[in-house]
């Protein structure tokens, strides 16, 4: 019986040290996932890149004017820097190009109360300061990205909102 027993509590600390071993890699495997999740930084930063892509209807630095055009078809005015387009009643957008021909910088404007034009803070990640008639402006800088981004906004009784990405 002495040998049953001895036999018993070997199979038993097995058992629990394969319990543990097991509980060790599935802890490793979760902490590895959290490691991977994204910080919020990242989320913001994902945020802001698709509120971005909406203010400038996709259109990037560094596109071609043909790019440009095929993104949201045929300008309203354009010549060898510059191109105009006219998306609605209250939406205009700029691209003005480089010496190598290709956008160096956009501007998305937005008139009135009722354009659609984002928040400061969801294109900068903060507030800006307005004046008393409702002006004001930010500057973000991403050089790591190669980019600025400026939100200005013009107050008094028909506001307009321009925000410009420009390469640094």
């Amino acid at each position: 019986m002495n040998g049953g027993h001895f036999i018993k509590q070997r199979i038993r600390i097995a058992g629990i040290a394969g319990l543990a071993s097991f509980a060790l890699i599935a802890l490793q495997v979760n902490v590895s996932a959290l490691a991977a999740l994204p910080t919020q930084n990242d989320q913001i930063q994902v945020e802001r890149s698709s509120i971005l892509t909406g203010v400038f209807r996709g259109i990037q630095l560094g596109m071609t004017s043909q790019e440009v055009r095929k993104l949201i078809g045929k300008s309203d005015l354009k010549d060898d820097e510059l191109e105009l387009f006219k998306l609605s009643a209250t939406r205009r957008i700029r691209v003005y190009y480089a010496a190598d021909v290709r956008a160096g910088e956009i501007v998305s404007t937005f008139f009135g109360d009722d354009s659609g034009a984002p928040a400061p803070e969801a294109v900068l990640g903060t507030s800006i300061r307005l004046a008393e008639d409702g002006s004001g402006s930010g500057t973000l800088e991403s050089p790591d990205e190669g980019y600025s981004i400026v939100y200005s906004r013009v107050g008094g009784d028909n506001p307009m909102v321009l925000i410009t990405m420009q390469r640094l």
